[in-house]
C-alpha cells in the first residue's frame, strides 16, 4: 500500500544561470493538479494533522520502509520539511483530496535531478483510497506532471511483498529495475524493489 515516501534531496541543476532560474521558478510554481475525482493540492504544514492517522494505521504503513512516525510531532516535522523544500524549489509534495474534500493521503516527486531529468515518485494513502482506485488516479496525474516538466525518467521503490503498490506501478508502465537492501525496522529487514519509467 505504500511506495517509499521521503524528503527530497536538493536537485542537481545545470550550471547555466538562465536554465537554473527557469527550473527553480517552475518548482516554486507548484500547481494544484485536478483529475476526474481528485484534487492534488500543494502540501501545507496543517496537513500533518490529517496525515497522522494514516501514519498510525497498521494497514496503511504495513510496507513503510522508514522509522515509524507514531507521534504527531514526528509527522509534523516531516511535513514541515517537505513544505520548506517546496519553498526552496527542491521538490513537489501534494495533499490528495477527493472532490468532497476528504483527505486521502500524500504524494510527491522528489530527488529531482535536472541534469538527468529524473525524479522519484512516492506516496502513502489511506486504505479507502486504494479501494476506489484513487491511488492510481493520483499517480497518473503525477506522471503527467513529470512529463510536463520534461523529465525523462521516474524512479520508484516498494518494500518487498507490497504487491498492491508493485501492481500499481506496473499498470502505470514502470518496469522492475533491481533490488535494494533496506533498513531493519522492528527487527525485520525491509528490502526494496526498484522500478523505473521512461517518459
Amino acid at each position: 500500500m505504500i511506495l517509499a515516501l521521503k524528503r527530497a534531496a536538493r536537485p542537481v541543476l545545470p550550471a547555466l544561470p538562465a536554465v537554473r532560474r527557469s527550473w527553480e521558478l517552475a518548482l516554486r510554481r507548484i500547481q494544484t493538479l485536478e483529475t476526474e475525482r481528485l484534487r492534488l493540492i500543494p502540501l501545507e504544514s496543517s496537513d500533518a494533522d490529517l496525515l497522522f492517522p494514516i501514519m498510525t494505521d497498521p494497514q496503511a504503513i504495513a510496507h513503510w520502509d522508514c522509522e515509524t512516525l507514531d507521534e504527531p510531532e514526528k509527522v509534523a516535522e516531516m511535513v514541515d520539511g517537505q513544505v520548506l523544500e517546496m519553498a526552496c524549489g527542491r521538490g513537489f509534495y501534494w495533499a490528495v483530496r477527493g472532490l468532497d474534500g476528504r483527505f486521502l493521503g500524500v504524494c510527491e516527486l522528489a530527488e529531482l535531478d535536472r541534469t538527468a531529468r529524473s525524479a522519484e515518485i512516492g506516496f502513502i494513502f489511506a486504505p479507502e483510497a486504494w479501494n476506489g482506485d484513487h491511488a492510481q488516479e493520483a499517480l497518473e496525474a503525477l506522471v503527467r506532471c513529470a512529463t510536463g516538466l520534461n523529465l525523462r525518467r521516474l524512479n520508484g521503490r516498494t518494500c518487498l511483498g507490497d504487491r498492491r503498490a508493485e501492481a500499481l506501478l506496473q499498470r502505470l508502465g514502470f518496469r522492475q529495475a533491481g533490488l535494494e537492501r533496506g533498513p531493519l525496522i522492528d527487527d525485520q529487514r525491509r528490502d526494496r524493489r526498484l522500478f523505473t519509467l521512461t517518459l
